[in-house]
């Protein structure tokens, strides 16, 4: 099986070329009722009301 390559970029920020990549800042639940960030205090409801978006409510509260 071969290496996957690496390749410069401009920036001098490199990618692996041939890879599956994601990146996340947050983890999230997608539920029944709506998503729920589950690495945000308030379950992600201020952001997502921003984006007029119902979060879920919080299980445990």
């Amino acid at each position: 099986m071969r290496r996957p390559r690496r390749r410069a970029r401009e920036r001098g920020v490199g990618e692996w070329v041939g890879t599956w990549s994601s990146h996340w800042e947050h983890s999230i639940a997608l539920t029944e009722e709506g998503p729920l960030v589950l690495t945000a205090v308030d379950g992600g409801k201020a952001k997502l009301a921003e984006l007029g978006v119902t979060a879920a409510p919080d299980p445990l509260a």
